[in-house]
């Protein structure tokens, strides 16, 4: 049940935060999360905040000398807004006597595992000492996050919630939004669409599509049902649910309202880092022997499955693997650098033995498969 949940993140975007000109903050409704938040403590929950907003705040305060249409201008905005954000967060805490800290992330934050794990150490020593951490996206520096339609974008901080979420063990991830939760199809398309209340298996939350992005933020539905799935997948609950509604908050995490997608059957830490971290270091494209053996034989990745890489990495650098097709099979550590991967690719242990010098026990396999996780199964192939 949502209602006993310990550890919670909750995720709030652009739309709940600003008001419809796209630059006030909305203040009775940011008043109102700070007032239910310190109700969730005061019942015993450790709350973490991502919260959305600090380019439409930057443009307000710059009273339109810069239209966001550019990318500079868009991290100007983020350096001016950021500040008032938290500054915002830091004065409806305060009337609760809670403090609050500011946590400024990046996708690199994510890619290296010592930054991970020191992540998760900040935000425990934080919530042990009764702080609550307000989290958002550096924008500021993450060139390539605030791009539209970026692979490495974390969504209007959807993915980023869910990767904070799954790291730092919460029982709840909540997805406060502008809409009342998931859909059956788009209901801005389909007005016949009907209202999903409850996700228990990953089929039914992929079967789900949708289109366009939110308004003023850089999500969407579909940003968020990427975030659900890897949140999910580690072993946390989500709730997807309105923003707009009074005490919202509260009538998610109490009453359900909305859309809840459940948790799986968790993978450990160390495999969520691998398999949903937000970035990659490079990508190894395998043969229709290699994927086989992968999927149904639970087997190591070998070189001579590997017919072709990209990317500069290192040894135990996180890398992407990929079919000839260009399908995404799942995400590995490399037990090889790339440029000795690419000297070993296609080459049978034996030949690799001959050709370096290494024993039949000490030569690697590409990736380990207890450094490996796989995003597909049986049903997809």
């Amino acid at each position: 049940m949502l209602a006993f949940a310990k550890r919670i993140v909750i995720k709030l975007g652009t739309n709940v935060v600003i008001e419809n000109d796209g630059e006030t903050p909305h203040l009775e409704r940011i008043r109102s999360f700070a007032r239910e938040i310190a109700l969730l403590r005061a019942q015993g929950s450790e709350v973490v905040v991502v919260s959305s907003g600090a380019i439409g705040l930057g443009r307000d305060l710059l009273k339109g000398k810069l239209s966001t249409k550019s990318l500079l201008d868009k991290q100007a905005c983020a350096t001016v807004g950021q500040p008032a954000l938290m500054a915002l967060w830091r004065n409806v805490f305060a009337e609760h006597q809670i403090i609050t800290a500011q946590l400024l992330l990046t996708a690199h934050d994510f890619e290296r595992r010592e930054s991970y794990l020191n992540l998760q150490q900040t935000i425990e020593q934080l919530l042990s000492i009764g702080v609550v951490p307000i989290i958002n996206e550096n924008d500021a520096t993450s060139i390539s996050e605030i791009r539209e339609n970026s692979e490495s974008s974390f969504g209007d901080n959807d993915r980023l919630s869910a990767l904070v979420a799954a790291r730092i063990s919460a029982q709840t991830l909540l997805i406060l939004t502008s809409t009342d939760g998931i859909y059956s199809e788009n209901p801005e398309l389909n007005p016949e669409a009907k209202q999903i209340t409850r996700i228990e298996s990953l089929d039914d939350l992929n079967s789900i599509t949708t289109h366009g992005a939110s308004s003023k933020g850089r999500g969407g539905m579909s940003a968020k049902l990427i975030a659900a799935r890897t949140a999910a997948l580690c072993g946390v609950s989500v709730q997807i649910s309105s923003g707009f509604l009074p005490d919202a908050i509260l009538r998610a995490i109490h009453d359900g309202k909305g859309t809840t997608i459940e948790a799986q059957k968790g993978v450990s830490l160390r495999k969520g880092w691998i398999g949903h971290s937000s970035g990659y270091r490079g990508v190894l494209v395998i043969n229709q022997g290699a994927k086989q053996s992968l999927l149904f034989s639970g087997s190591s990745l070998l070189p001579v499955g590997v017919v072709a890489l990209r990317g500069d990495f290192a040894r135990y650098d996180v890398v992407q693997i990929e079919d000839e097709a260009g399908v995404q099979i799942g995400r590995g550590l490399s037990s090889y650098s790339s440029s000795d991967l690419e000297r070993c690719k296609g080459l049978k242990t034996h030949e690799i033995i001959a050709h370096s010098g290494q024993t039949e026990k000490t030569a690697l396999e590409a990736i380990h498969r207890d450094n490996l996780v796989l995003f597909i199964g049986e049903d997809d192939v």
